[in-house]
């Protein structure tokens, strides 16, 4: 009888290690599917939403317009001091002109 109670002890205690086993595999399982959903919300939190996704977008287009409006005004800009340079560069021919004109008149008044 004792031998037969050490018996059964034993395949107790086995099957106790066993289902401990077991129990840490699952623990294991449950711990990391656990990790993995938590990574996932925490994906979904971080991610943006459909609104702000709209609103990044209409940011993205004002500021393509305003770029775009700034190169305008660039180029606008750089044209009208081209302009400008050429008026002037007009200006400073048409007074040498003069400016000969008046000699040629100083020097010879008769003529």
């Amino acid at each position: 009888m004792k031998i037969f109670l050490k018996v059964v002890q034993d395949s107790i205690k086995r099957c106790e290690k066993v289902l401990q086993k077991v129990n840490d595999e699952i623990d294991t399982d449950y711990l990391a599917l656990k990790l993995e959903v938590t990574m996932e919300v925490i994906e979904l939190l971080e991610s943006p939403t459909p609104k702000t996704l709209k609103k990044i977008k209409e940011q993205e287009d004002k500021l393509f317009d305003l770029r775009n409006k700034q190169d305008l005004y660039e180029r606008k800009f750089h044209l009208q001091h081209k302009n400008y340079t050429k008026l002037l560069d007009k200006k400073h021919n048409l007074e040498r002109e003069l400016d000969q004109y008046k000699s040629l008149q100083y020097y010879h008044p008769f003529s």
